[in-house]
């Protein structure tokens, strides 16, 4: 009997400690409570980190196109060769095939330029959106921010039609805010400054 009313009295004594653990725990950290909206197509327009994205892509499409205009040559130079040759001379077979091999080689780096593009521009956007919310979030634990909404302009006056003003209507996610709790500035500041403070390859 003494045994089990001494286990009682440490159990008790347990829960009480750890109800005091607890609330101390929760008074030096209190649960974030705030809320936030942010515009997230903004902060894309406005972070210097997608100018120079788009530089690159456009760095990118420039060399792509100089290899192009080298196949081009090479093709047009291949016609004239061939012009120049009788059908039955000796060397219109050679002239035609490699005729055909550039031109092959035209195409498959055309297709392939195509999709390189769409393929960087695809990384570099996933890439800036997962450093965009990467920001919100350090920034929210920063100032115990607990819910941050996308809150976008509403262009209205862009729909084409009647589907696609109610399509826009239907989508939105924020009808209206405070101006106060728009962080999208703040984000903004802090992105392009830590942007600017980062080394950069091959500096």
């Amino acid at each position: 009997m003494k045994r089990s009313s001494l286990l009682l009295a440490l159990v008790a004594a347990g829960l009480v400690y750890g109800s005091l653990w607890q609330t101390s725990a929760r008074a030096d950290n209190p649960p974030a409570t705030r809320l936030a909206v942010v515009n997230i197509m903004k902060i894309f327009g406005a972070l210097d980190e997608k100018r120079e994205s788009e530089a690159q892509i456009v760095k990118v499409s420039e060399e792509l196109t100089k290899q192009k205009e080298t196949l081009e040559k090479t093709v047009e130079d291949d016609k004239n060769s061939l012009g120049s040759l009788a059908p039955d001379s000796k060397g219109y077979q050679d002239a035609a095939e490699k005729l055909l091999k550039d031109g092959m080689a035209l195409k498959a780096h055309m297709g392939m330029m195509e999709q390189r593009l769409m393929m960087e521009q695809r990384l570099r956007t996933m890439k800036l959106y997962r450093h965009i919310n990467d920001a919100i979030a350090s920034y929210s634990k920063e100032k115990g921010i607990a819910l941050v909404l996308v809150a976008e302009d509403a262009d209205l006056a862009s729909a084409r039609d009647m589907d696609q003003l109610l399509s826009k209507v239907a989508t939105r996610k924020v009808l209206y805010h405070d101006a106060s709790l728009d962080i999208t500035k703040d984000l903004i500041t802090r992105m392009n400054t830590d942007n600017a403070s980062t080394p950069k390859a091959g500096t």
